[in-house]
């Protein structure tokens, strides 16, 4: 497959890979057409009338132990083809893997779901050159608004950053036309699952792109302080928890330390600017929290991180953006994963989506 013309593969990829993922979401491999048996011939297994994970007709359930061993073989040459396809394949593979892995009930197998998602996002935003991945991404993998729940815990409980930040762009961008009011509620619903999401232990930095979504709707003209009261308290409590734990019950990680600091000086920027009148106690909390982020500066544990501090001294300037903001964070403190991360920061537009 992966040497045959880009021409073939458009026009047999789908129905394959499909074909292939369904197999497995629907627990059995599809009957085979049975011949007739004669006895003056032996029947090619293609034709038999029995093999690996036969449902009972009564039961109708799997019959032989072969089925699962036989499943987990199929899985997982369908997540290697996942994770090198290329770019435009990987986009193909995303738009199918919602109906290719919804089971016979007519509901998709979450599970399923995000772990091929995972894997193909994985490759993809490493592999693609193309203008505003995130937004082709998020474009192409689709799913029922019934599932969405269940997609979303499935992506907080295994650590499926990548799924989860696709998931939440699409649901923001259905929110367009709703008024002011009910936008806010609703996307903060949405950045309610960054709260919930526990990354895995070698994957920390996946969190930065879902805490950039975050800054990205608070700062959206449509954003009411008003009505999202409750969630600004719980997503500063949050982010000051990092300075204390880490997901592991380790020491505290250098790098999770001063990006949440960093986010949450940028979050009380962002409301200090939304003011119509300016306010000393603002400027005063905000002039309170960069101190103590450049008191870290002078402690051994933060020495690899000057780079960090050299830059951080103009996160509350004017013309210091969210998008500088951004690069910053990812070229200082995740500089192993820039490239990938950076493909995730671009945006997405919500006006091309069609529902």
């Amino acid at each position: 497959l992966l040497h045959v013309s880009p021409q073939v593969l458009q026009s047999v990829g789908k129905e394959m890979a499909l074909a292939i993922m369904s197999c497995v979401a629907a627990d059995t491999w599809p009957p085979p057409c049975i011949l007739v048996p004669h006895d003056s011939y032996t029947q090619p297994f293609a034709n038999a009338t029995s093999y690996p994970g036969m449902l009972d007709a009564e039961s109708r359930r799997v019959t032989s132990k072969e089925y699962a061993a036989f499943a987990d073989k199929v899985k997982g040459i369908v997540m290697q083809f996942c994770a090198v396809s290329s770019p435009p394949l990987a986009l193909e593979i995303l738009r199918l893997t919602a109906s290719a892995t919804t089971d016979t009930s007519g509901r998709i197998r979450a599970k399923l779901f995000v772990e091929i998602a995972e894997e193909t996002l994985r490759n993809y935003f490493s592999r693609t050159t193309a203008e505003r991945p995130l937004h082709q991404a998020a474009c192409a993998l689709k799913f029922d608004v019934t599932c969405v729940e269940d997609i979303s815990k499935e992506c907080c409980r295994s650590g499926s950053a990548l799924t989860l930040l696709v998931s939440l762009e699409q649901r923001k961008a259905e929110l367009r036309d709703l008024d002011a009011d009910k936008w806010t509620h609703y996307a903060t619903k949405l950045m309610a699952l960054v709260l919930k999401f526990s990354p895995h232990e070698r994957g920390e930095f996946y969190l930065f792109p879902l805490w950039f979504f975050v800054l990205d709707t608070i700062g959206d003209s449509r954003y009411v302080t008003r009505v999202a009261h409750q969630f600004d308290v719980q997503f500063l409590r949050y982010l000051q928890g990092q300075y204390e734990t880490t997901f592991f019950g380790g020491k505290k990680k250098p790098d999770i330390v001063l990006a949440s600091r960093a986010v949450e000086i940028f979050f009380y920027r962002i409301m200090r600017d939304r003011r119509s009148t300016p306010s000393e106690q603002a400027d005063k909390l905000l002039q309170k929290q960069v101190h103590d982020l450049a008191e870290l500066r002078h402690k051994p544990e933060f020495a690899a991180y000057e780079s960090f501090f050299q830059e951080a001294d103009n996160i509350t300037s004017p013309l210091y953006d969210v998008a500088h903001f951004k690069v910053m964070v990812l070229r200082t403190l995740a500089p192993t994963a820039e490239l990938l991360l950076q493909r995730l920061i671009e945006g997405v537009d919500a006006d091309a989506f069609v529902f």
